[in-house]
């Protein structure tokens, strides 16, 4: 939040936008190669065969939020909030049967902000600026939904997946339904093809795009 004004939302798909944000945009620290071949929980970041005992780590990471990857500078004086909410222990970490529960403490918590100092015309140009229009910050919406396929059906059609302004690119993962919710022995980030063979997306209704449909064959050594 700006003052009073709410900008950017962070809903409970914000594990998976910092996910993809993560994976596609910057590097892969921290995660670790799945083997494939038997326990598909090492996808995790920190996996279980490492110490599971009481630990303190230390971790660093911008804020995957729309208002954080605009490249202007905030005005200062402005009043900034930022609400943080916790998913549930299942959400992120694994525990064996014998493990009663497992908990995240977080000790401390700070944000890093970068502050310019201008020079004095750019300043005096800023308040004339703004004491006749509003300052504009260009912000890219990035939105992640999650939808909903029922089991045992052989087609889907989604419909309204995007509502007003078109979106420039997008994205598609599938995942199991029950590793979304408070399951400690899934993986909500053990992404499957489910034997996808085909798909395709209508602009408007009855306009597709592209003109070719995505066609994979998993099977296909």
């Amino acid at each position: 939040m700006i003052g009073k004004k709410q900008v950017t939302l962070a809903p409970q798909t914000y594990g998976y936008r910092a996910y993809f944000d993560a994976l596609l945009n910057y590097e892969l620290s921290l995660f670790q190669r799945d083997s494939g071949k038997s326990n598909k929980l090492k996808q995790y970041v920190i996996n279980q065969s490492r110490d599971t005992s009481t630990r303190e780590i230390q971790l660093k990471e911008k804020l995957h939020l729309d208002l954080a990857m605009q490249q202007k500078v905030i005005l200062g004086g402005c009043t900034l909030k930022h609400r943080l909410q916790l998913n549930d222990p299942s959400f992120y970490s694994f525990k064996k049967a014998a493990v009663t529960s497992c908990a995240l403490q977080i000790k401390e918590c700070s944000l890093s902000v970068i502050h310019f100092k201008v020079f004095e015309h750019i300043f005096e140009a800023q308040q004339t600026a703004i004491g006749s229009s509003p300052a504009i910050y260009p912000i890219t919406r990035t939105e992640v939904k999650g939808l909903t396929i029922q089991q045992h059906v052989s087609s889907a059609t989604l419909q309204n997946v995007v509502i007003g302004k078109l979106a420039k690119k997008i994205y598609i993962a599938l995942v199991k339904h029950k590793a979304t919710l408070r399951d400690y022995e899934l993986n909500p980030f053990n992404f499957e093809h489910f034997h996808l063979n085909y798909l395709c997306s209508f602009i408007i209704g009855d306009t597709q795009y592209q003109k070719t449909p995505f066609t994979p064959d998993f099977d296909e050594k």
